[in-house]
């Protein structure tokens, strides 16, 4: 027992050495004793869940200044004469934010949303002020077609506040008239000729988008806390060569914690826990070490040769879930989070497996990575 002891008290950190003994009474196996275990250390969590309020954190004054600066010049540069509509529709997307941070339709955008692509989505500028926001982009199984939304994870309420008074608190006025249009324009024509092409002194839109990106966006990937998807992979540099740390046995921790909260929330949907496997767990960090040295990208290469590797005698079913974090205190909540988010990764996180096992591994640039694999014996 002493030895079993040891195993579940790592996997279980939330139970004390009574707790186990008392719930490991009269059973002999490791895999009895973890199941046991399991539901007494689901059950006390669950009783520990509670919904994060909206983030009260002082914005910095870079931050402040960007959101204004992207408002009031870039944004208004790059929309032209879409401008108004574009404002109105961030203060309804902010507005609605504002009164109700935690209603989920309200933290979902639909790229393809006609309305929000005519008015922010086609503009960088415009997509860059979301992210700033808390807004990240992922994609979405729409009947069998991928589709792009933007997800709001947390919701910084003083931010929400300064970029809601920079917006004009007057409805537009009403639409002019035809004839007063082509007056305006033909006057405006005639006051301001423009040459084709612009003058080569003159930087264009194209080049000052991209030199502001440069200057702006690197400030806040670095100072902001962003759970990271596929489409942000993508577009992001090789990583640098990796070491593993903290030290190992923080790390195993972590991964505990992201299995831990896992069966919480299965709890909270009626679900029983799932059992942690070693030879699972030893797959993913693996697979998370290839993705955070640039081996494999980020994502799911390479899953049906780790599936029939999995140490489960007669498996008959399996799944993985993958997700990277960065500049966090809570790496498995976020991991956790994003999953249950992600419709997705939320089906594999509710299917009917039995076992389940986390790798996690960190890179030298502080990245968290993780692989959680599932199976069905």
């Amino acid at each position: 027992m002493e030895n079993h002891l040891e195993v579940v008290k790592r996997i279980f950190p939330n139970l004390n050495e009574q707790e186990i003994n008392e719930c490991c009474r009269g059973l002999e196996t490791l895999e009895d004793k973890q199941k046991a275990c399991l539901e007494l250390a689901t059950k006390k969590a669950v009783n520990e869940i509670s919904e994060s309020p909206p983030s009260t954190e002082q914005p910095s004054s870079e931050e402040l200044e960007t959101i204004e600066q992207i408002i009031q010049q870039d944004l208004k540069q790059e929309a032209g004469s879409s401008y108004p509509e574009s404002l109105e529709t961030l203060k309804t997307l902010l507005g609605n934010l504002q009164k109700d941070p935690n209603e989920p339709k309200y933290k979902r955008i639909r790229a393809s949303n006609p309305k929000f692509h005519r008015a922010l989505g086609r503009f960088t500028s415009g997509l860059l002020l979301l992210e700033i926001l808390g807004f990240y982009e992922e994609s979405e199984d729409v009947n069998g077609n991928l589709e792009k939304v933007l997800y709001c994870q947390s919701v910084n309420s003083q931010t929400l506040q300064k970029a809601l008074s920079l917006l004009p608190q007057n409805k537009p006025q009403s639409k002019e008239s035809r004839s007063q249009m082509l007056a305006r324009v033909t006057e405006n024509r005639l006051r301001n000729p423009v040459t084709y092409p612009p003058p080569n002194n003159k930087p264009t839109l194209t080049n000052q988008l991209q030199e502001y990106r440069l200057q702006k966006k690197q400030v806040y990937q670095t100072k902001r806390p962003k759970f990271m998807t596929l489409a942000d992979l993508d577009k992001a540099e090789a990583p640098q060569p990796s070491y593993h740390s903290p030290a190992s046995q923080e790390i195993r921790n972590i991964a505990y914690r992201a299995f831990e909260l896992s069966n919480n929330f299965r709890a909270s949907q009626g679900l029983r826990p799932l059992v942690w496997n070693e030879g699972l767990s030893e797959i993913g960090i693996g697979h998370s070490r290839d993705m955070a040295e640039g081996k494999v990208p980020f994502g799911h290469e390479g899953f049906e040769k780790r599936f029939r590797s999995f140490p489960i005698r007669g498996c008959r079913g399996g799944a993985e879930n993958v997700a990277m974090s960065s500049g966090l205190s809570d790496p498995s909540k976020v991991a956790v989070d994003g999953w249950i988010q992600s419709p997705g990764h939320r089906k594999n996180l509710v299917g009917n497996f039995v076992y389940m096992g986390i790798g996690v591994y960190r890179n030298s640039r502080g990245q968290w990575y993780f692989t959680q694999l599932f199976a069905l014996a």
